[in-house]
C-alpha cells in the first residue's frame, strides 16, 4: 500500500467564480497520485483574512504532519484523523468545512492512484455502487427569501423531471419549466398556493404534464415558533397543530403535483413524520434530516417505513465522506430512497455527482440559486453519461440513463 501513502498537504487561499475568498486543498501521494479540492467559504467567513490565514497554515503545518506517511487507502481512518485534528485544533469557524474538503481530496486522491474517475472508482472498482446510471435532478425555481413577504410556510420550490427519459432530457426540462416560471409576474403577498399554481402554469407552457412528466418539490420553512405542539409559521398568525399540518400538505398533495415534501416538521416531532407518510408516503417522497437524531435512522426497525420514505444525505458543512456514506448505507438498509445536495459542504468541485453516480444515489438537488458549481457537476454528469453509453452502449443511452422510476415514491 505504499502508493497510497500521503507525501503532502498543501492548502492555499484563491477565490470562488464569484471573487469571494475560497481555500484549495491538495493531497499528493507517494508515487504521484494527486486530489486537488477547493471550499467556498461560509458567508459568515468572508471577514478577517486572519481566520483565513490561520487556517491555511494549520493545513499546511500541523495537520500535514500528522497525516504525512499514513495511508489515504481506508477512508474511515483518514476523516478519523480529521476528526481527531479538528477536537486537538484551535477554534477556528473555518476549519470543519477546510477538514471535509481534506477528505474530498483524499478520496481524489485514491482514485488517481488506478488512473480512474472518481465514480469508476468507487462503483466499479470498489463495488459500492451499481455506477450505471445518473441522479434524477431537482431544480429549485424559487426561494421565500427570493419571493417576499407574503403568507407562506414553504422556503423553496423546486421541480423534479419524473418523467425525463434521461439525464440530459430531465435537465433540459427542468431547465425549461424553472426559466418559463421566472418570468411570471408574482403578486405581491402572494402565498404559498399562489406559486404553486404558477409553477402548474409554467409546466403547462412548456407543453409537460404535470405530475407524469414534471412534479413539484417543496421545503417547509422553520416555524418562527413551536409551542405546546404548535406550529407558528413567519408572516402568520395562525397555529397549526402537527395534526393540522399533516393534513394541511396531504390536501396540497392531492390538489397539486407535489410529488416531494422536505423537512415538514420539527426534528423532534416524529409523530408528524410517521402521520404524513402513512396518508401520503405511497405517493409522495417525504425526505428526513440527518439531523433529527438516532432513533430516526434504526433502520433495523422498520423506522422509514413510518417516519419518512427518503433521507436527505448531508445537512451541513460539517460532515465527512465516511457520514455521507453511513447514511447512504443506513437509507439503503431501511430501504429508503435518498438525495444528495449538489453543493456538497460548499465544495466548488463535480465530487458531488461522482459520489451520486459511484454510490447509485437516485437523486441529486441543486443550491437556491444557480452558480458555476451547479453547471460543473451537470456538465460532468453529461461525459460521465457518455462514458457509460460507450462502456454499456444496450443499456446506457448517451444522454444518461435515469433509475426506474418505480423506485420512487411517486412511482
Amino acid at each position: 500500500m505504499s502508493k497510497t501513502k500521503i507525501k503532502k498537504i498543501q492548502a492555499r487561499k484563491l477565490r470562488d467564480m464569484t471573487g469571494q475568498p475560497a481555500i484549495e486543498i491538495d493531497v499528493l501521494l507517494r508515487y504521484g497520485a494527486h486530489g486537488r479540492v477547493a471550499t467556498a467559504l461560509p458567508p459568515s467567513a468572508h471577514r478577517p483574512s486572519a481566520e483565513i490565514d490561520s487556517c491555511i497554515a494549520y493545513i499546511n503545518d500541523r495537520l500535514h504532519s500528522q497525516l504525512k506517511g499514513k495511508s489515504a487507502h481506508d477512508q474511515s481512518a483518514v476523516d478519523q484523523w480529521l476528526a481527531d485534528a479538528g477536537c486537538g485544533a484551535e477554534a477556528n469557524p473555518l476549519l470543519a468545512p477546510v477538514l471535509n474538503t481534506v477528505s474530498s481530496a483524499c478520496l481524489w486522491a485514491m482514485a488517481d492512484t488506478e488512473k480512474l474517475p472518481l465514480w469508476q472508482y468507487l462503483g466499479t472498482f470498489l463495488g459500492q455502487g451499481p455506477a450505471d446510471t445518473l441522479p434524477l435532478p431537482t431544480l429549485t425555481v424559487y426561494t421565500a427569501q427570493q419571493l417576499g413577504s407574503g403568507p407562506r410556510c414553504i422556503e423553496r420550490f423546486s421541480v423534479i423531471p419524473v418523467g425525463a427519459g434521461s439525464f440530459a432530457e430531465a435537465l433540459n426540462w427542468a431547465e425549461s419549466v424553472r426559466t418559463e416560471a421566472l418570468q411570471s409576474v408574482i403578486e405581491p403577498g402572494a402565498g404559498d398556493e399562489q406559486i404553486l399554481k404558477i409553477l402548474i402554469r409554467a409546466i403547462e407552457k412548456v407543453r409537460l404534464r404535470p405530475a407524469q412528466d414534471m412534479g413539484i418539490a417543496i421545503k417547509i420553512a422553520t416555524p418562527a415558533s413551536r409551542q405546546q405542539g404548535h406550529y407558528q409559521f413567519h408572516g402568520q398568525d395562525s397555529l397549526f397543530s402537527t395534526d393540522t399540518l399533516s393534513g394541511k400538505f396531504v390536501d396540497w398533495v392531492s390538489t397539486y403535483p407535489i410529488v416531494s415534501i422536505e423537512d415538514p416538521f420539527a426534528d423532534d416531532d416524529l409523530e408528524g413524520y410517521r402521520r404524513l407518510t402513512w396518508a401520503a408516503g405511497k405517493r409522495v417522497q417525504v425526505i428526513a434530516n440527518p439531523e433529527m437524531g438516532p432513533g430516526l435512522f434504526a433502520a433495523t426497525d422498520g423506522v422509514f417505513k413510518n417516519a419518512g420514505n427518503a433521507l436527505r444525505l448531508s445537512a451541513n458543512r460539517s460532515q465527512s465522506i465516511s457520514d455521507i456514506r453511513s447514511l447512504k448505507q443506513l437509507a439503503d438498509q431501511g430501504a429508503a430512497s435518498c438525495l444528495l445536495p449538489l453543493a456538497l459542504g460548499g465544495q466548488l468541485q463535480t465530487t458531488a455527482i461522482h459520489l451520486a453516480v459511484g454510490w447509485g444515489v437516485p437523486q441529486i438537488c441543486t443550491a437556491p440559486d444557480k452558480t458555476a458549481t451547479t453547471m460543473l457537476n451537470w456538465n460532468e454528469g453529461q461525459r460521465i453519461a457518455e462514458i457509460l453509453s460507450a462502456i454499456s452502449p444496450e443499456s446506457c443511452p448517451v444522454d444518461g440513463g435515469l433509475p426506474a422510476r418505480r423506485g420512487f415514491a411517486w412511482g
